[in-house]
């Protein structure tokens, strides 16, 4: 029986469609082994940085060196790990309510106080607290801060 020319179509379409399925996995294979290749260097290179800082922390002389070494050795460190993630993420990081907004704290109006921080209130800081800046990691994963009423003695 003699192969129509419907017949020779849908099997060419048919193998051209998984020729296309293959390059694509083969594609995909490449881009990911590429992927693992980029993660291995950049953690060599973290590594090479941070042992190059260890070095530098155990021939110090003293603590205040050592401190600022560890200091200056964690930021490098963060800073390339955040320009790595934003060089994977490219998009604007400024999305959310909470990038847009500031946030606004104050006391409770019933103690007295306006409710407001922002010298509206004439209120200040009851006695015995004091604000205290605080370095968090904000839910995009960047460095931030806050402010906190604590309490001291």
């Amino acid at each position: 029986m003699p192969v129509t020319s419907a017949q020779r179509f849908w099997h060419n379409a048919a193998r051209e469609g998984e020729r296309q399925e293959q390059q694509a996995e083969e594609r995909n294979a490449s881009n990911r082994q590429r992927r693992r290749q980029d993660d291995r260097g950049f953690n060599r290179a973290l590594g090479r940085l941070e042992d190059s800082y260890d070095q530098a922390i155990r021939n110090a002389n003293n603590t205040r060196d050592r401190r600022r070494l560890k200091a200056e050795r964690d930021e490098r460190i963060d800073k390339a790990i955040s320009d790595r993630e934003k060089a994977d993420n490219p998009t604007d990081q400024n999305t959310t309510i909470d990038d847009d907004s500031i946030d606004q704290t104050g006391s409770n109006p019933e103690n007295g106080d306006g409710g407001s921080s922002d010298g509206g209130g004439g209120g200040g800081l009851p006695d015995g607290y004091e604000e205290e800046r605080i370095d968090i990691v904000d839910a995009l994963n960047n460095a931030s801060y806050r402010w906190f009423l604590t309490k001291f003695d």
